[in-house]
């Protein structure tokens, strides 16, 4: 299937903003943004989003008559349970008639509606999530206008005996002998309320998505003008945004004194370097001089393919260097309260807001700032989801940052070396660091790799039991039959033996499975051994400020025999590939619609990538990030704002999001730690990149036990899953990284 002529959904006729609000009824879904950036550009409208939980019918009464229209969006789960449609389930029969307006139902809230028309529900015999299908439809209503229509659905449950008398059938999905003709959009006969099965706002429908929005939004406007509907006033008491709160906001609204927020970080008013041009230094040679072998903590970033370009080397100052760890609920960052800033994403918004150095040499991606990770148990706790398996001696860090003042970039497209300082009055140390470098540079460089052939017995590591593993495949695929997730990213943790010199394995990791984002990071209790291809986000500096995200679901593992082409061809073609991409796609123009509206792009939909072990299909998403008004600086957008509600990475979760981390806690049986979670930097100019923590070993220190060591491997569980297939493509990502420390038996 040909993906290069799909692009971000856009709307038939764009609307200026005009007076006009749209209530959206979220049912904790992870498409929700998509929908509501389509319906604000359709419409013009200002869109509220409200949890199906965050009102009680009786609450929410009051204040219809201020909206235009609601829509009801998707979610996991089904209308038969109450807690999974909240105040949803009320609107269909329970309004008044001097307070009906136009509503529409989507998936869940499609099905919501013909239940309350006494419609049936049924689970499909073949579960439909990120499958394409070509629809049939009446013609007219919201379906005027509309030609041939590609839609894409992710439900496992359908409405059967659709001819009621209360709803009128406007289009269906013919699935043969899986399941049969299947309903896909109905209105009702006497109210203002429409339904559609299938997702109008993925960016894979086509004919369906914006066309029938729009046509949606006539009809509401016909419809309210027919019967002589005006809205009215929002009241005081309404209490939702719909522009989200910034942190620095947050923290300005705290109102604490200048003192109290102290500034833990010292910098200079500029970035001073120092360039060496036509470097033959590598890496390995640049990290050796600054004692990468010996050094208690030390931090590599390298490009060790592409589409990575620049290596980051950090130079620790000893015993000056700030560093902030975040374990549960406790902070240590010099001891610093976190009540001034309202929570830790509070306080790395403000330090790095009000450390931001604005001049420097634009070229390079960084010049100081912080570099380190958050683990996997962040993004879960962002979520608002209760950590299952936290011991009370949890002592590893969850978020382990530090502030490098002192850092080498190597170019290694130009081969051009930055030595940089951040640090005020940091002159001699450049001017030294740079003849150390240059007497390096005039050396015989010494191979990183040992050549020799004298053969070692290789440690034996044991995937987790199969048996166990494709028990798990089982029973995520029976919560996906029951319409509790669409994809679930499941997961395993394998022991590894402890590497004699972690420093050099990570050398060895680097030579048999280069990487775009790989990462050596020791900071105690934690050392990181990363060799990701997956980037989770770039941002660049201010003031136009465009981020990227990389998702990669899909992966063949390599052979002789298999080439790129017929990777591709492969890949592209089979249904549960392209839904697996599909699904974390749509999630993640979800996070990021949060923040850049409209303007968000998808320059490459499932392009089939090569890497060492592996060919991978990926997908990018870029967004520009609004600038602040100048006369609001607090409402500038950080790397913090967009960590906090985009952790952890999509595609190490499963869609919808929370629901599905909720499962997955079950499921898996035990916490991920650093695996799952993201790692790189956010530069002190502004920008940042974050790698999606794969591929990689995790050493955590435990005292006197010594050093665990651990590697994660896994895949996304959709319902065409093969738990035979499932268990093969783990093995394959464990080895990819494991094959460094050991034989990986199968």
């Amino acid at each position: 299937m040909d993906f290069s002529t799909y692009s971000e959904p856009q709307p038939v006729h764009k609307a200026p903003p005009n007076s006009r609000r749209i209530l959206f009824i979220d049912s904790y879904d992870s498409f929700t943004y998509n929908l509501t950036t389509l319906l604000e550009s359709i419409t013009g409208a200002e869109v509220h989003v409200i949890h199906n939980d965050t009102l009680l019918f009786p609450e929410l009464l009051p204040h219809i008559d201020s909206f235009d229209a609601v829509v009801v969006g998707p979610g996991p789960g089904s209308p038969e349970i109450p807690e999974d449609v909240g105040v949803i389930r009320h609107l269909w029969n329970e309004l008044p008639e001097n307070k009906i307006l136009p509503i529409l139902g989507v998936c869940l809230g499609h099905q919501s509606l013909c239940l309350s028309a006494g419609g049936k529900l049924k689970r499909l015999n073949v579960v439909k999530h990120g499958m394409i299908t070509k629809l049939e439809h009446v013609g007219h209503d919201i379906f005027h206008k509309v030609g041939e229509v590609n839609a894409v659905r992710y439900h496992s449950l359908h409405v059967v005996d659709p001819y009621l008398d209360e709803v009128e059938p406007l289009a269906w999905a013919d699935d043969g002998e899986e399941n049969g003709k299947v309903l896909m959009a109905v209105r009702h006969r006497r109210k203002p309320f429409w339904g559609v099965q299938y997702h109008p706002e993925s960016i894979c429908t086509r004919g369906g998505g914006p066309e029938v929005l729009d046509n949606f939004w006539q009809l509401a406007l016909d419809w309210s003008r027919s019967n002589g509907r005006k809205t009215k006033p929002l009241l005081s008491n309404w209490r939702i945004r719909p522009r989200m709160k910034t942190l620095l906001e947050g923290v300005a609204e705290l109102g604490r004194k200048e003192e109290e927020v102290r500034n833990p970080v010292v910098v200079g008013k500029e970035v001073e370097y120092l360039v060496m041009e036509n470097t033959n230094l590598d890496v390995p040679a640049i990290a050796d001089l600054l004692g990468a072998r010996t050094a208690e903590e030390f931090a590599v970033l390298d490009s060790a393919s592409a589409p990575g370009r620049f290596s980051i080397i950090a130079s620790f100052i000893p015993e000056t260097t700030p560093k902030f760890h975040k374990v549960g609920s406790r902070a240590e960052a010099e001891k610093i309260p976190l009540e001034p800033y309202g929570s830790v994403w509070g306080f790395l918004a403000k330090t790095m807001n009000d450390n931001q150095i604005t001049t420097g040499p634009t070229e390079i991606p960084f010049w100081g700032g912080l570099i380190g990770y958050f683990s996997y148990e962040v993004g879960v706790d962002a979520l608002e989801v209760p950590l299952k398996h936290r011991s009370p001696t949890h002592s590893t860090p969850d978020i382990s940052l530090v502030f490098v003042h002192r850092s080498i970039i190597l170019d290694k497209q130009t081969s051009r070396l930055y030595i940089l300082s951040i640090h005020p009055t940091d002159t001699a140390w450049l001017h030294t660091t740079y003849a150390s470098l240059l007497a390096t540079s005039s050396l015989p460089l010494t191979p990183a790799i040992s050549t020799t052939t004298t053969p070692t017995p290789k440690p034996i590591i044991f995937p987790p039991a199969r048996q166990t593993y494709e028990s798990a495949i089982t029973t995520c695929k029976t919560h996906l039959s029951a319409g509790s997730s669409y994809e679930l990213c499941l997961t395993s943790l394998t022991p590894l033996p402890p590497p004699q010199d972690p420093y050099s394995t990570f050398l060895s990791l680097l030579h048999s499975n280069p990487a775009p984002y790989a990462l050596y990071l020791r900071l105690a209790p934690t050392t990181i051994l990363s060799s990701s291809p997956e980037r989770f986000l770039s941002i660049s500096r201010p003031p136009h400020q465009l981020t990227e995200l990389r998702p990669i679901k899909g992966t063949l593992s390599k052979s002789p025999a298999l080439t790129l082409p017929l990777a591709t061809k492969r890949l592209q073609n089979d249904p549960k590939e392209v839904s697996e991409n599909l699904m974390i796609l749509d999630l993640i123009r979800h996070d990021l619609h949060q923040f850049s509206g409209a303007e968000l792009t998808v320059p490459q939909l499932m392009k089939v990538e090569e890497y060492a072990s592996v060919y991978q299909m990926v997908s990018v998403i870029r967004a520009p990030i609004p600038q602040a008004p100048l006369d609001e600086p607090a409402r500038a957008i950080t790397q913090a704002d967009l960590l906090s509600k985009m952790l952890p990475p999509g595609s190490m979760t499963g869609a919808p999001k929370k629901r599905s981390v909720e499962i997955l806690q079950d499921v898996e049986g035990h916490e991920r730690g650093v695996y799952s979670g993201v790692m790189g930097y956010w530069d002190i100019g502004g920008g940042g990149d974050w790698a999606v923590v794969i591929r990689s070993a995790v050493g955590y220190d435990e005292g006197k036990e010594g050093t665990r060591w651990e590697i994660g491997a896994g895949g996304a569980i959709t319902a065409l899953s093969l738990e035979r297939e499932e268990w093969e493509e783990m093995v394959v990502k464990l080895r990819s990284a494991g094959r460094v420390f050991g034989e990986v038996r199968s």
